[in-house]
C-alpha cells in the first residue's frame, strides 16, 4: 500500500502579517504585488502556483475586503521576518524622534527670534510698523507655518509608528495562538442524542456473543460507552479519509476488476481529499463501502474505502493486482503476503 504525505506550501495563510491601510517608506525590502490579486488568497495561490522559482522571500498585498495592507513570507523565514519589521520600526522610531528635535529647535529659534524684535524701542518698532504697508513682517509667519508642517508630520509618523508596533504585536500573539492551539475533535452531544438499532457484535470475542439495543444512549455511563465504541458505535461522519487509500497506478481500471466500488467522475473530482469531502458530506452517495477516485497530483487512481473496511478492500484489490501483474507477482502483493491487516 502507498500512502502520499501532501506536502507544505511554500506560502500559506498562516504566514500573513496585517500591516494596516497604509504603507511605510521602510517597508520598501518587501515588493508589492499587483493589486489586481485584490485578496491575500488569491495573492498566496499566484505566488505557488508561478512564482516558485523567485528568490523573494516576502511580498506585500492589498486586501479589497480588508482595506489593509499584509506582509506575506515564505515558510521558514518568520524570524527573519520579524527582525526586519522590527529595524523598520526602529527606524520609523528614530525618525520621529529626529522630526521633534527638529520643531523643538525651531520653536526655540522663534522665541528668541521674537525677543530680539521685541527688545528694541517702541520708536523705532512704530517707526518700522510705518514704513511697512503689509503690516507684520512675513518672516515670522513663515516660520510659525515650518513649524506646523513639521508639527503635523512628526504626528503623524508618531502615530504610523505606534500603529506598526501594534500590529506587530498582535500578529506575533496570533501566530503564537495558532501554532499553540490544541486540535480539538468535535464530540457528539449524548443528551441530545437518540439511538434505536442492534450492533451485531458477534465479530469482537466470545465475551460479546449477541446483539445489544441502544434505546437512549444519555442514560449510558462513560465505562458502557467506551465498549460500545469498541465494538463498532463510531461517529459515522468521517468514514472516509485520505489515509484509507490503497494506490491502483496510473491506468483507469474497469468496473468489472473492482466489484462492489463505484468509480467517481474524474473530470469533476481530481482530488483525494475533494472526493473525501464530497462522500462524508453526502454530495456523492455511495451505497458500499469502497469507491475508486482520480488523483491529479498523483497521477494516479486510489481505491477510498470506509473506516475499519480494509480487508474487504485489499480482498478486492488482490485480484485485480494479480490480472495486472501477472500470477508470479501474486506472492508481492498484501493478499500473497499476508500483510493485509498491517498498518
Amino acid at each position: 500500500m502507498v500512502i502520499i504525505f501532501q506536502q507544505r506550501q511554500a506560502w500559506d495563510i498562516g504566514q500573513a502579517i496585517p500591516l494596516g491601510s497604509g504603507l511605510d517608506d521602510g517597508l520598501k525590502w518587501a515588493p508589492l504585488m499587483d493589486q489586481e490579486c485584490g485578496s491575500v488568497t488569491a495573492a498566496l495561490e499566484t505566488l505557488n502556483r508561478d512564482m516558485p522559482h523567485l528568490d523573494g522571500d516576502c511580498y506585500i498585498c492589498f486586501s479589497t475586503s480588508c482595506l489593509q495592507y499584509f506582509l506575506l513570507y515564505r515558510h521558514g523565514f518568520h524570524n527573519k521576518v520579524m527582525e526586519k519589521l522590527a529595524e523598520s520600526l526602529q527606524s520609523a522610531r528614530k525618525e520621529t524622534k529626529w522630526e521633534r528635535s527638529t520643531s523643538q529647535g525651531s520653536s526655540a529659534y522663534r522665541t528668541k527670534w521674537e525677543r530680539s524684535t521685541t527688545g528694541g524701542s517702541s520708536a523705532d518698532r512704530t517707526k518700522w510698523e510705518r514704513s511697512t504697508t503689509g503690516g507684520s513682517s512675513a518672516d515670522p509667519g513663515m516660520f510659525q507655518e515650518e513649524i506646523l508642517q513639521a508639527h503635523q508630520r512628526a504626528t503623524l509618523e508618531a502615530q504610523r509608528a505606534e500603529n506598526l508596533s501594534t500590529e506587530l504585536q498582535a500578529a506575533k500573539r496570533e501566530i503564537a495562538e495558532h501554532r499553540h492551539r490544541p486540535r480539538r475533535h468535535a464530540r457528539p452531544d449524548l443528551q441530545q442524542t437518540r439511538l434505536s438499532q442492534k450492533i451485531d457484535v458477534t465479530a469482537f470475542g466470545e465475551d460479546l456473543l449477541g446483539s445489544i439495543s441502544v434505546e437512549d444512549l444519555g442514560s449510558i455511563s462513560e465505562g458502557d460507552l467506551s465498549n460500545l465504541c469498541m465494538a463498532g458505535l463510531h461517529d459515522k461522519k468521517n468514514e472516509f479519509a485520505v489515509d484509507l487509500a490503497i494506490a491502483l497506478g496510473p491506468c483507469q481500471p474497469e468496473a468489472s476488476d473492482l466489484p462492489g466500488a463505484i468509480f467517481l467522475d474524474d473530470t469533476s473530482v481530481t482530488s483525494l481529499r475533494a472526493a473525501v469531502a464530497q462522500l462524508n458530506t453526502g454530495e456523492l452517495v455511495c451505497h458500499g463501502d469502497l469507491a475508486v477516485a482520480w488523483s491529479a497530483s498523483a497521477m494516479g487512481y486510489y481505491l477510498l474505502y470506509r473506516r475499519g473496511c480494509k480487508q474487504a478492500a485489499t480482498q478486492c484489490v488482490c485480484p485485480y493486482w494479480c490480472n495486472l501483474l501477472g500470477s508470479e507477482f501474486c506472492d508481492l502483493t498484501p493478499c500473497g503476503s499476508g500483510q493485509a491487516q498491517r498498518r
